[in-house]
């Protein structure tokens, strides 16, 4: 179901669509008896329409009724009779059951509402019924009353003083549900703020045990609305600097309500829960712009709860400006590199040019506009020995980051030490080698260092890394490194195809006859499988005509069509090499394959309009690729969609669940199952997949990606028994 709501019948109704997803313009309405067991009188009445006349007198006596529907019924036709007097009068009386009474106060509230009341009398006495019930549902339909203009008092149909008074006593009831809906009702009136300024609701009334009552979200929330509409903003203040922590919560939560300035006086404050709440006030989502830049400022003033401290890194990194940024900066200078949120203070700092569209903390949407970077490097060049002198790995590595993204002039010294220190993490030994290739100067000790990060025993993100830096700044020495990967057994995967890459964008005349090997190599079965996409893609792009003509030669080998994704694309170019991990980040997370929109994969949730693919993996990588490239070349059954066509002349579509002699099962597009006999079919279509061919929607290298993930999807295999 998708929606519900009451009839005046007192059934309840539920839309509903029929089929779910995709979406067919299908859909019902159903209708539910909620009472099976109802007297005589409920049947009656609610099998009239409201526009039925009844008797008043009856409706007055339908208020006590034990049906809730019959005594909402009755109320809505007094209402439309206008029999607001004979409604307090029903409220009025004790001696009528309680239920009576409350419909009664529900329907005389319905003729404050609209307006149509001359006068309130009556709600003084309803405020001081013995009932705490009463006095609650009079305080609900008086906070929903037309409100008097502030200038005006005890007019007809307003509240007067006494009514004001009454409304304030009920704060000191011991009733927790009495004081919150006094509290909503005086907030929502304004009595003593914007109402009747000759009767203010003291500040004290509402705070009898406020460490007790902040323990009670709802109670809370009607004391705080209270609050915000009784009270004046510099008298919630004085409050809130007060020495009692729980009534300086409950100020600082009413100004936030109010949207106060103010709260920017409360940024020292030694509560905990009150720097808290001013400080999300301020800063989450559009806050208190007017606070904003003192809320930046107080970074280093005082210690801050974590809560608090990120919002305030935050509002600095919204703020932008270089001073902001220099207020990071000598946070991060003045704290030991234990301290809580060093890491979101860097992340910030790393971010600070153009922070991302998405708010790191509360997620809301901004866009800014580029920063000055040249100012930013300013100031970070001044604490550019901080970023620098981590010890913890990831700390140091987003320091070195930093340093990189703003282009400071670290050192060549300082570089070269971190870079061949084996000590030091492959993270920050990446940036560091980032840095050292833009260097001019000393370009032997950085070729030095570049050729040390290519060498066997270092990480392979490090060698693939040295090996694409070397390229534009000794192109030989790259040249010899990436054909050293290609030749050597010790080097990885991801080794050998970026080796794959530097080789072929080498502009060194020693690069041509390694290149053409290659690609002479693609027509050996023995070839690396592995290899096979990276040396065919990178040779679709050269120029150099004995690569071209090879190249030419390995397509025009005869194959069978069944064997070619696509013209020019054979399918074994697709089958190994890929990365399971980028594979995995496509089927989940890429918008136009929208693989998750029909398809399960590692857990039982998610869609079932295509197969579950959590053991798909048992497959072979070429039925994969097939099933990526040509959806409908083999379906798995239930899953195809046909078109049936029978002697009647009636056509059905959907997929065939199951077939025997006798019958044939069809889910239909709207979900609903049907069996046919066979011998009633005309004609029937061959199954077709629903899926798009992913070929134009994912490049063949995204292909090859996924093919290795969907091939990491296998059932572990059983434990033997010992």
């Amino acid at each position: 179901g998708i929606g519900m709501a009451w009839g005046p019948d007192g059934k309840a109704y539920f839309a509903d669509w029929i089929g779910g997803y995709p979406l067919d313009g299908k859909g019902a309405v159903w209708n539910m008896e909620v009472a099976t067991k109802t007297d005589a009188v409920s049947k009656e009445i609610l099998s009239l329409p409201l526009s039925t006349p009844l008797p008043k007198e009856r409706l007055l006596e339908l208020l006590g009724h034990p049906d809730q529907r019959v005594r909402v019924n009755a109320t809505l036709r007094l209402d439309r009779l206008g029999a607001w007097a004979d409604l307090l009068a029903v409220a009025l009386n004790d001696k009528r059951e309680r239920l009576a009474r409350i419909h009664a106060i529900w329907g005389w509230g319905m003729g404050l509402r609209l307006g149509r009341l001359t006068s309130l009398q009556g709600a003084t006495q309803l405020l001081g019924d013995a009932d705490d019930e009463i006095r609650v549902q009079t305080l609900k339909v008086l906070s929903e009353g037309r409100l008097p203009p502030p200038s005006r008092l005890t007019l007809e149909t307003e509240i007067s003083d006494a009514i004001a008074q009454k409304m304030v006593a009920q704060l000191a009831s011991t009733n927790p549900r009495l004081r919150m809906q006094a509290g909503i009702t005086l907030g929502r009136l304004g009595l003593g703020r914007v109402g009747l300024v000759a009767t203010p609701a003291p500040i004290g009334a509402f705070l009898h045990d406020a460490a007790a009552d902040l323990k009670m979200p709802w109670l809370r929330h009607g004391l705080v609305m209270g609050l915000v509409g009784t009270q004046r903003s510099e008298d919630l203040l004085k409050l809130a600097q007060g020495q009692d922590a729980a009534q300086a919560t409950f100020a600082t939560l009413a100004l936030a309500r109010q949207r106060s300035p103010l709260l920017a006086q409360l940024l020292a404050s030694p509560h905990q829960d009150v720097l808290n709440e001013a400080i999300r006030a301020i800063h989450d989502d559009e806050g208190i712009p007017a606070a904003q830049s003192a809320l930046a400022q107080s970074l280093g003033r005082s210690a801050l709860p974590a809560t608090a401290l990120r919002r305030v890194i935050n509002q600095n990194l919204r703020e932008g400006s270089p001073e902001a940024a220099s207020r990071i900066l000598l946070w991060l200078q003045a704290q030991p590199e234990s301290t809580p949120l060093v890491d979101e203070a860097l992340q910030a700092l790393l971010l600070f040019e153009l922070p991302p569209i998405l708010d790191l903390v509360d997620g809301t949407a901004k866009r800014y506009t580029k920063r000055d970077r040249p100012a930013l490097a300013a100031v970070l060049r001044q604490g550019q020995a901080k970023l620098l002198a981590f010890k913890n790995e990831s700390l140091k590595a987003k320091g070195v980051e930093i340093l990189v993204r703003y282009g400071l002039d670290v050192p060549i010294a300082d570089l070269l030490k971190l870079a061949k220190d084996t000590k030091v993490g492959a993270s920050v030994r990446l940036q560091v080698l980032r840095l050292l290739s833009a260097k001019t100067e000393s370009p032997a000790a950085i070729r030095e260092a570049l050729l040390i990060a290519t060498l066997d025993g270092s990480e392979t993100s490090l060698r693939i890394e040295g090996m694409q830096l070397l390229a534009p700044v000794d192109p030989a020495s790259a040249l010899s490194v990436s054909i050293r990967f290609l030749d050597v057994a010790g080097s990885n995967l991801a080794e050998k195809q970026a080796a794959v890459r530097v080789l072929f964008a080498s502009a060194e005349a020693a690069a041509s006859a390694p290149r053409l090997a290659l690609v002479n190599k693609l027509l050996q079965p023995k070839f690396n499988e592995s290899l096979r996409l990276d040396v065919f893609l990178a040779a679709q792009g050269s120029t150099e005509p004995a690569v071209k003509l090879a190249l030419q030669r390995y397509l025009e080998a005869t194959r069978k069509p069944e064997q070619l994704a696509a013209p020019g694309l054979p399918y074994e170019l697709l089958l190994a090499g890929g990365d399971p991990v980028r594979g995995r980040a496509l089927a989940q997370e890429h918008l136009a394959a929208n693989c998750v929109a029909c398809h399960r994969f590692e857990s039982d949730e998610g869609s079932e309009v295509g197969p579950h693919l959590k053991k798909v993996g048992e497959r072979t990588p070429a039925e994969l690729a097939e099933s990526l490239v040509n959806p409908s070349a083999k379906i798995v059954p239930g899953f195809g969609f046909e078109t049936l066509t029978l002697k009647s002349g009636e056509v059905l579509a959907g997929s065939v669940l199951s077939e025997t002699p006798l019958a044939l099962r069809l889910r239909q597009a709207d979900g609903v199952m049907k069996d046919v006999a066979p011998g009633a079919i005309v004609s029937r279509t061959q199954p077709m997949s629903m899926m798009p061919p992913m070929l134009g929607i994912l490049t063949p290298a995204e292909v090859r990606d996924v093919v290795a993930y969907l091939s990491s999807l296998k059932t572990s295999a059983p434990r033997t028994k010992k």
